[in-house]
């Protein structure tokens, strides 16, 4: 029997960073009929994307509690069981479990400092402290919730355009880009607040993490992106399965009409720059005529970006193949969701790294990075790598049939 099933996306800024979760999951839940709401569905199946505040996770708590909802939830982030938090490799002694990294606000950090600026001065000043001394103090807060306040009327000034016009975030980034320019990462003293941006990734992940285990505890269903992540919850006992679609046909871009043989989309972080670089380096001086050619036109197309920068490719636009190389020289796993995109769009994924799981093994084609002669194959062998593809294609299949079946007989067993 057919089952209404809610997608609850007010925990998301935008639906656009869900995009690939929700075709999925309408995808892999059929005969069930799967709606996206901004409301949770009393005495109805939700289904909660990770990425949640402390109230969302009040109102889950609540709504389960309360109204008998059941709990689908989906996990995207790798557990760092070390420093107990999301991603972050680099922390990899358990004594970071005991930093609080959740209170490293730029708020908490002003008050520390304000503390200790007023210990100074008193220890120095004592009894002849006026109100000249505190002008830094005035003008620090000053500077922060002036500078609070103008990111929060932005944010508000973009969810009104978005919520009462034709733009979607696509549409509208595109147009603050042209006549505004891409958003600049600001060069501040001490080598552009590397240390504060470290600061910063980690409080988000850090809570992050506190309050995904809170939902974990109520959720009746895990869903998850990759096996790392599903070992990672395998203890707490729960059903749980793979988030993944079943591929019912290739359909390669052989004909495809594009200067580039293959692509890149997705942010274009140093360690990926570099290693383009090393690949294009390698070629410059190639006597194969076809590789030249290619290579250069990759060139061309780097160099519309800096580091840093967030390649978006429509998919109307057909490649033979795509580089899915990790994000950087810490990066521990590979990313099965982004294959699958990538197969859909009846792409080719590439992959450099040495990753040992299922997905990658299946749904790839490994080429090393210091072999010449593996990037000749891109255009010699593109057929046979198709067919190859298509094999390893039905493995995965016959994984993900089985995978799926389990969990619809979970999901139509509830009441």
């Amino acid at each position: 029997m057919s089952k209404k099933i809610y997608i609850y996306t007010s925990n998301h800024k935008s639906i656009l960073g869900i995009k690939t979760h929700i075709t999925i999951l309408k995808n892999i839940l059929r005969p069930h009929k799967v709606l996206t709401t901004n409301k949770i569905r009393k005495n109805c199946i939700n289904i909660f994307i990770e990425n949640f505040k402390k109230k969302d996770v009040d109102k889950i708590n609540y709504y389960k509690e309360k109204h008998n909802i059941t709990v689908i939830l989906v996990l995207t982030e790798f557990v760092n069981s070390n420093a107990k938090i999301f991603n972050c490799f680099e922390l990899k002694k358990n004594f970071n479990k005991l930093i609080p990294y959740q209170y490293f606000s730029l708020l908490n950090l002003v008050i520390l400092t304000s503390i200790l600026y007023i210990i100074f001065i008193t220890s120095i000043k004592g009894s002849e402290i006026n109100i000249e001394n505190f002008y830094l103090l005035i003008f620090i807060y000053t500077f922060y919730f002036l500078r609070k306040s103008y990111f929060y009327m932005r944010l508000k000034l973009r969810n009104f355009i978005l919520k009462n016009t034709s733009f979607n975030l696509r549409k509208y980034r595109k147009i603050r880009n042209k006549f505004f320019g891409p958003p600049k990462r600001k060069k501040i003293i001490i080598k552009q607040m590397k240390w504060y941006s470290k600061l910063v990734m980690y409080r988000y992940f850090r809570e992050r993490f506190i309050n995904n285990e809170k939902v974990v505890k109520s959720a009746d269903i895990i869903l998850t992106t990759h096996p790392q992540i599903y070992r990672s919850y395998k203890a707490y006992k729960k059903p749980i399965f793979y988030m993944i679609p079943k591929i019912k046909k290739f359909l390669p871009n052989i004909n495809s009409t594009e200067k580039l043989l293959f692509k890149f989309s997705g942010e274009l972080s140093k360690y990926r720059l570099q290693l383009f670089k090393k690949i294009i380096d390698r070629f410059n001086t190639t006597d194969n005529k076809i590789i030249s050619k290619n290579i250069h036109n990759f060139e061309q197309f780097l160099l519309k970006y800096k580091e840093g920068s967030f390649i978006d490719i429509s998919k109307k636009r057909k490649f033979k193949y795509s580089f899915h190389p990790r994000k950087n020289t810490i990066w521990e796993y590979s990313s099965p969701i982004r294959y699958i995109e990538a197969i859909s769009n009846g792409e080719v994924p590439i992959v450099f790294d040495n990753f040992k799981d299922f997905f990658t093994k299946n749904l790839t084609i490994k080429l090393k990075q210091n072999s010449s002669k593996n990037i000749d194959q891109l255009s010699l062998k593109y057929i046979s790598f198709v067919s190859l593809l298509k094999r390893r294609i039905k493995k995965y299949n016959q994984f993900t049939e089985k995978n799926l079946n389990e969990m619809k007989s979970i999901i139509s067993s509830i009441k």
